[in-house]
């Protein structure tokens, strides 16, 4: 789990610094500036999509072992 959670802070990361860059490109109205806003706005929703993703498996992991301690001590 720690392993996953390290690799979304990399990811996170990562996308910090590709929306830095691209905030400067749409500043100086790049040509494509519209496409870098619309990618901006695509990867942080994947990246959202991906965190809540991470928050459901940490609570599906959390309810399997609690349950199967409960079974243990039966």
């Amino acid at each position: 789990m720690h392993e996953i959670t390290r690799l979304y802070d990399v990811c996170e990361r990562a996308v910090r610094r590709f929306r830095t860059t691209a905030e400067i490109m749409i500043e100086q109205k790049q040509p494509e500036y519209e496409q870098i806003e619309y990618e901006i706005k695509d990867v942080e929703k994947k990246l959202s999509i991906v965190h809540i993703s991470i928050g459901d498996y940490r609570e599906h992991v959390d309810k399997t072992t609690a349950y199967y301690k409960l079974v243990d001590e039966v």
